[in-house]
């Protein structure tokens, strides 16, 4: 990769979408009622910011989905508002979850490629995808309570950051052009959110995040002629987060609690990478 095609990859799948990312949320925050835009504003702006710098890149040929992996911005958008719904009040614990199964299962069963010879087959791989989307998802709701800070965003972004590198390593630079963007949209999140006038609910991006950036490291998976299943580990690495909660170090504030932050997720993401690229075998 050269530098222009760096420099117009960090534009359009960067800089594009966490500037509509931070448009998209301001509008809502001044343009919707305070307890409807307190629900939606962060996932809505993540999702229509991929959406958007989807449609933008020059790969994009028609708005109507031909392959699977064309299904993911959809999914996104549809995600967004499933988790703003879900957070109304008077929608019992029982009516969120099982909105969010059947939106996994449906988001599943339209990213798993049909068709091809998958190992384990289709069904395995929708059950798993589906199973992966709900749990990790589950896993993230509580963070934003247990963490100090409204740096959960970041952290989110990071992964989706690694994620998009290791599909520019193995699946070449379709695929990750399309992965790069969420780690854009999710810039622009925790930029609006740091300049809000009251406290983020970030919980509105995370069911979001985990059909996007899951999704992504899934094309990412398959895609290949050699599966890679390390890249399906990526975005689960802000679940390390898990560790700040717990002990002494939930106890922490300021800056030593954001770098402890910061320890948990670069660490492994770092890691990780690392083995990815030591591996080889990048595409062309």
């Amino acid at each position: 990769m050269n530098a222009q095609t760096a420099i117009e990859i960090a534009l359009r799948c960067g800089l594009v979408p966490a500037v509509t990312a931070m448009g998209v949320f301001v509008a809502i925050s001044w343009l919707w009622p305070a307890d409807v835009a307190r629900r939606y504003r962060a996932g809505v702006a993540f999702a229509l910011a991929v959406f958007i710098g989807t449609v933008l890149l020059p790969e994009t040929k028609t708005l109507a989905p031909q392959q699977f992996y064309e299904w993911i911005p959809y999914l996104g958008i549809l995600a967004a508002f499933v988790a703003g719904l879900t957070r109304a009040v008077g929608v019992t614990r029982g009516e969120r979850w099982s909105a969010i199964y059947l939106f996994s299962a449906i988001g599943a069963w339209l990213v798993v490629p049909q068709g091809q010879e998958l190992m384990p087959p289709w069904p395995v791989q929708w059950v798993l995808l589906a199973t992966g989307v709900i749990v990790l998802t589950a896993l993230l709701v509580p963070l934003p309570q247990l963490l100090y800070g409204t740096a959960l965003p970041w952290w989110l972004m990071l992964a989706a950051a690694a994620t998009s590198i290791a599909i520019f390593d193995r699946a070449g630079q379709t695929f990750g052009r399309l992965a790069a963007l969420p780690a854009g949209a999710l810039a622009g999140c925790g930029i609006a959110a740091l300049f809000a006038r009251e406290p983020v609910d970030c919980r509105s991006v995370l069911l979001p995040y985990a059909i996007v950036v899951g999704g992504y490291a899934f094309t990412g998976h398959v895609y290949p002629t050699t599966p890679v299943r390390l890249i399906l580990l990526l975005p689960l690495m802000p679940l390390a987060l898990w560790i700040c909660g717990r002990g002494q170090l939930a106890r922490l504030t300021g800056a030593r609690a954001i770098a402890v932050q910061a320890i948990c997720v670069v660490v492994p993401l770092a890691l990780a990478i690392g083995m990815l690229i030591a591996t080889g075998g990048g595409a062309q």
